[in-house]
């Protein structure tokens, strides 16, 4: 079909968000569109009238779909089922996670020279560089994890890897395939758990252990203790909502065999 128009190409963008949306896909799908055109397309700038008004309207009226929390014995059996199939360094990435709720793209940047390990202590400092929460303050941000099977993991992982090298060496898509697929190994749901289900289990996990919001704000890097206040909560009210299937504990427990036995 040939667009001769911006009305035209409007017309057929529209079409395409509604498709979307009725067939139930992602609304991100519809937003990566009209940015795309606008972008690629000069002539659609400030032309795609209808497109900006159905996405809009989506968006006002939908919920995010946020990645559901990870609780610790998920997290905990989750990284048995690596060490069981030998995965260390996917192992030492989940651990490291789940205890300093880090992003998923800053988990994916850390590097052997970013991480300082004192096993006695079972402590690791790691620097993470010019995040986004680093542009605004003006200064490099880092995390320090308390975990000792982190430390003993990230210990393990770095053991033959150069200072360059990066603690996961497998690209973006398969990092998020892997992690997938120990999500179905504790029989969970690839849709629901992700890889930021991390960040979210982790901090709320911290916040229903000390009850020190200040502390998991920081630790988080969140800029306003509200918005973690927000967060955490939310995060307190899935897991209230949330419970596991007989079928999820039976896998858990597995995996929780796994954990125990290498740890």
């Amino acid at each position: 079909m040939a667009i001769n128009t911006p009305t035209e190409m409007d017309s057929l963008l529209s079409d395409y968000i509604e498709g979307l949306w009725q067939e139930g896909e992602a609304k991100a799908w519809a937003a990566d569109a009209v940015s795309g055109f606008t972008y690629f397309i000069p002539a659609a700038k400030g032309n795609l009238v209808e497109a900006w008004r159905l996405l809009k309207t989506w968006q006002k009226n939908e919920a995010p779909n946020r990645a559901r929390c990870l609780l610790p014995e998920q997290s905990c059996a989750m990284v048995g089922f690596a060490l069981e199939g030998a995965d260390v360094e996917m192992a030492a990435a989940l651990q490291l996670h789940f205890h300093t709720f880090l992003r998923t793209g800053e988990l994916l940047g850390v590097q052997t020279k970013d991480v300082h390990i004192n096993v006695a202590n079972c402590t690791a400092v790691i620097g993470l560089g010019w995040t986004k929460g680093a542009q605004r303050s003006g200064a490099v941000e880092s995390v320090i994890c308390e975990d000792c099977n982190a430390c003993v993991l990230l210990s393990l992982a770095f053991e033959k890897k150069q200072p360059g090298d990066f603690l996961i060496t497998r690209p973006m898509h398969q990092y998020r395939r892997d992690f997938a697929r120990l999500v179905v190994s504790i029989g969970g749901n690839p849709d629901c758990i992700k890889p930021y289900s991390c960040r979210r289990g982790g901090a709320t996990h911290f916040f229903r252990s000390t009850g020190n919001m200040s502390r998991a704000c920081e630790m988080g890097r969140w800029r306003h203790l509200q918005t973690a206040r927000v967060y955490i909560n939310e995060g307190l009210q899935e897991l209230s909502a949330h419970a596991l299937t007989a079928k999820e504990r039976k896998a858990i427990g597995k995996g929780m065999v796994a954990y125990n036995k290498y740890l």
